[in-house]
């Protein structure tokens, strides 16, 4: 296991996240669930004990930084949505 164990998934409910969820929350990780509709999470992931659904919208910096707020430095973060020129999660061309 690693030295971490608080991760946090934007897009756990896409294509990509779902299953990606599912390998964290069955190696023990304890999860935080980024998605723009927090029912969501909660229908897609009904009998996770160690995951909390967090409404923000990831094009929302500020909506963000709050749900990202209380989780400290040992929290690691994983980004399953594409990402698009617009993203603010994208990093500008040099």
């Amino acid at each position: 296991m690693s030295a971490f164990q608080k991760i946090a998934v934007i897009g756990a409910t896409g294509l990509i996240g779902k299953p990606v969820v599912k390998q964290l929350a069955n190696a023990g990780f304890e999860l935080t669930l980024i998605s723009r509709d927090a029912s969501k999470v909660k229908a897609a992931f009904p009998s996770l004990s160690n995951a909390k659904a967090v409404q923000a919208d990831p094009s929302d910096p500020s909506a963000l930084k709050k749900a990202f707020t209380g989780n400290g430095p040992e929290m690691r973060n994983l980004i399953t949505q594409a990402l698009t020129p617009l993203s603010p999660l994208s990093v500008p061309p040099p």
